[in-house]
Formats: structure tokens, sequence, C-alpha cells
């Protein structure tokens, strides 16, 4: 009766491996739980075990009053595609809309030991999450506070993976938003911030995020697989938007001194754009030790591709073509306008044709 019951209010079917209750702890528990995205398909999300807290006096009048809920060993895993995004999105949208209510509202909620993997085949991409933990409280009756915390996170992309991600974020929850007031990526000397709307129960899935923060220059090269002489601070500023999965990207990327595959560099910015296909250049300067560059371009990882056209002015050749991987066979500046464009195999090759 409770899987049937629960199955309708989630609108999707659930099976509890065991169920008991326990008058002389005040304690509901059910064990072993799987939500299915329907009858026959692979488990989407199984729970090792939900523990609620009840009232024993207001039970026995004839109410449920719920003191607490623990949820241990949740572990979710998602193979993106626009069925399940749907499916998750309703799941979600009913979540909410359960958790709003006037039975759940103050109910203090403690998550333990949750796992979740994404995947998406198409652009090769993955993340995975352990260890993590949830606990959600409740500041007033209309607005929910959520709090998350990992150290054991990682994201993998194109075959490059990054490991030991630390992630806490504060999160507020009301009847019309989920909405991020602080959500931190760390690793290292590297650090990326995040706020603002991450979902809207009543309408499609869009991110509105403003995005800050520093990265270490050689640990991105590292992970990119980059050749060379990497160092400095690449700072961010921009925001994340868009109803799809990885959201779009635009903003701001400066390194104020650092060194780029050789190239000292006392000043460098680019405004662009990161799409899930294509990352745009609209425009990028440089200031050399002796001279400038300036430009735009476009470069698609997945397919090689690139088209960069740039102005050079008073540029010293020798380290130009250090940073470009050619035979440092001429001396002399360099002043003048340099245009390409065609296919290569990666990253390195595109810097390498530069």
């Amino acid at each position: 009766l409770l899987e049937t019951v629960l199955s309708r209010e989630l609108e999707m079917p659930l099976r509890i491996g065991r169920f008991s209750f326990s008058p002389a702890l005040n304690r509901v528990e059910a064990r072993s739980l799987t939500l299915l995205p329907h009858e026959g398909a692979p488990p989407l999300l199984t729970v090792d075990r939900i523990r609620v807290v009840v009232d024993l006096l207001a039970l026995l009048r004839g109410r449920v009053e719920i003191r607490s809920v623990l949820v241990d060993g949740p572990r979710l895993s998602v193979e993106d595609s626009d069925d399940l995004r749907q499916r998750l999105q309703q799941l979600a949208s009913r979540l909410h809309r359960l958790g709003s209510g006037a039975a759940a509202a103050g109910v203090p909620v403690t998550v333990e030991n949750a796992m979740l993997r994404y995947h998406h085949a198409p652009l090769a991409l993955s993340a995975a999450v352990d260890r993590l933990r949830l606990a959600l409280r409740w500041p007033a009756p209309e607005r929910a506070h959520l709090t998350l915390q990992s150290d054991a996170a990682s994201l993998a992309f194109g075959g490059r993976e990054i490991k030991e991600l630390h992630i806490e974020g504060d999160l507020a929850v009301t009847s019309e938003r989920v909405e991020a007031t602080r959500f931190q990526v760390a690793k290292g000397g590297s650090a990326l911030s995040f706020g603002g709307t991450i979902f809207r129960p009543d309408q499609s899935p869009t991110t509105e995020l403003h995005a800050a923060g520093a990265l270490d220059v050689a640990s991105l090269a590292s992970v990119l697989g980059l050749s060379g002489s990497w160092d400095g601070l690449l700072q961010v500023q921009g925001s994340l938007a868009g109803e799809r999965f990885p959201p779009e990207f635009r903003g701001t990327l400066a390194v104020a001194a650092g060194v780029l595959r050789g190239l000292p560099l006392r000043q460098a910015e680019a405004r662009v754009v990161l799409g899930r296909e294509r990352l745009t250049l609209i425009a990028f300067s440089a200031r050399t030790e002796d001279g400038s560059l300036s430009g735009s371009g476009s470069f698609e990882p997945g397919h090689g591709g690139y088209d960069v056209s740039a102005r050079l002015d008073d540029v010293s050749l020798k380290p130009l073509l250090h940073a470009a991987g050619r035979p440092e066979t001429l001396l002399g500046r360099l002043t003048g306008r340099v245009e390409g464009h065609g296919r290569g195999k990666n990253l390195a090759e595109f810097v390498g044709l530069g």
C-alpha cells in the first residue's frame, strides 16, 4: 500500500525492500528503496535507508507530525537524454511541491553519504560526486536553507579528468525557485564561485548564474594536455545561462602577469563565449615584454576546427616562435596581421599552428 501511494505521488514506480516502525523510538524506517523512471527501466535512484522521527503524542491523537528525516546512502545515476531530463524535471517539480506543503515545512532533513553520477555521451562529459552531505533547515516557514558539501567530486571532459574537487554551497529554496546564494568549486590554488537561480518549478529548467574566480594556469594546462611552460592566475568573470546542460558561459578571462606556453605576458584579456561545441574569442588582447597582439577567433574542440585573426605590433619573433613550437631560426620583430583557419587534431596542435 505504501509503495502504491508513494509511486502515485512521485509519478514514478517506487520499490521498498523493508519497512519498520519502532514506537519506543518514535521512528519509522524504510530500507533498500529503488525509484524507476518507468516499469522495466534501470534504477534512477536507490537509497539505503530513510529514517523518519515522528511525534508519538501527536500520532496517538491521530495527527502525523514529523520531527526529522535522515536519508542515508542515496545513489543517483543519470545518463543524459531529452526523455530523462524531462522525467527529472517532472520529479523535481513534484518533490518541490510536496516539500512546500504545510506538513513538510519546518522539518529538518539530513542526507548522508550521497553519490551522484552524470554522463553525457555526445559531449564525452561526465561528473561524479561522492561523500556528499546535505542539510535542509527552515529559517522561515515559507523559506528553506540547503547546505551541501563534498571533498570527493570529479569532472571529465574529452578524455581529460579533474579529480579531488571540493564543492560546497548554500541554497535558498522557496515555492517559486531554488537559488544559489553561494556555490563554490575548488582545487588547490583554483576556485570558482557561483550565485543565482538554478531551478524554477513552474518553468523549464533554466540556469541563470553569475560566476567569478581564479584558475591556476599551470594546473589548467596540465588538465588540457598542453605542452610548454605555463604560469599565472586566470581571472574569470561572467555568467552561465541556458536551458541545456552545460549552460553557455559568457564573460571575461584575464591574466595579469604570466607565461602562456613559454611566452611571457604582462597582461592578457579576452571576451569569450563558451558553448557546448565552440569557444568564441569575441576579442582578445595581450601585452608581451616588448610588444602587443590583439584579435579574435573561434575553436571547436570536438572537430579541431579553428579560425583566428590577430594583429601583432612590434612583437619579438624569438619568444613567439618558441611559444608556437617552431624552430627559432628567425630573429627580429614582427608588425602586421596574421590569419588562419582549418582543422587540427587537438588544442595543442591548434596552439602550435598559431
